[in-house]
């Protein structure tokens, strides 16, 4: 997808949470500091340590909020919700779960909102680009920032990445491997427009899935107006293919 575009953004963790259950005995002293960490417990002279699982704990994202986890069907640990919103979707069409739409590898800075006004100004600095208004970007390579920038989203190091430590926008390769494990892929191609999902009821069947995604739409990158609501579904990959960036798409079409 063009990478002015306005797109759903969702965490998801570097590694897959294993199942075991182990516990770490160790006569520490200092017994307080250890049992504050998440998922400690301790009794006198000894400290166990339970690994946190997915779907356990929640992240608190870069914008305060805390994001639940769920346990993807790929094995990986996903947020539970879009950026921007921490309210599971009832349905596929739940606006409340709809969440913010980013442009491609921009920071959190206002713009994401989808009540946020527009700008013909094209930013020069991806790291700070001086406004909070949703950048239109007409032209090619129809990107928010001149000159292009590869490198702002990808793995959890990456300049701008919108996901809390250790977080980050999934790839298009994960998003590949978690659709393929749902159950959702048919026929899917790795164009420009990334991983397309297919079946008798595209919406609905993502929706099904553990990570419940809504079609919340995307944000025009010339018009900065609001499409698709409620019949499309566009998840940002961190991946860029050539001067596009991949995404995960579905509508409710067979």
């Amino acid at each position: 997808g063009k990478v002015g575009i306005g797109r759903n953004a969702i965490g998801s963790f570097e590694f897959a949470p294993g199942p075991e259950s182990v516990a770490v005995q160790d006569a520490y002293a200092d017994q307080a500091r250890i049992a504050s960490l998440s998922s400690t417990v301790y009794s006198p002279g000894a400290i166990s340590l339970q690994p946190a699982l997915c779907g356990q704990y929640s992240v608190v994202g870069l914008d305060g909020l805390s994001y639940a986890t769920v346990l993807g069907a790929d094995g990986k640990c996903w947020f539970a919700t879009n950026l921007g919103t921490t309210h599971v979707p009832t349905s596929a069409t739940d606006s409340a779960g709809y969440g913010d739409l980013y442009q491609w590898g921009r920071l959190r800075d206002g713009h994401q909102l989808t009540t946020s006004a527009t700008t013909n100004t094209l930013a020069t600095n991806p790291t700070n680009p001086g406004t909070s208004s949703f950048i239109l970007s007409p032209s090619s390579p129809y990107d928010w920032v001149t000159p292009q920038d590869n490198n702002l989203w990808g793995d959890a190091n990456r300049t701008n990445n919108v996901c809390p430590a250790g977080w980050h926008v999934p790839s298009q390769a994960q998003w590949a491997t978690w659709s393929n494990d749902a159950g959702l892929t048919s026929g899917a191609s790795a164009g420009n427009n990334g991983t397309t999902l297919c079946g008798s009821n595209c919406l609905q069947a993502a929706y099904n899935t553990n990570l419940k995604l809504p079609a919340a739409g995307d944000r025009h990158y010339s018009s900065g107006s609001l499409l698709s609501q409620g019949s499309n579904g566009y998840y940002w990959a961190g991946t860029i293919t050539g001067t596009n960036a991949y995404d995960l798409n579905f509508n409710s079409q067979p």
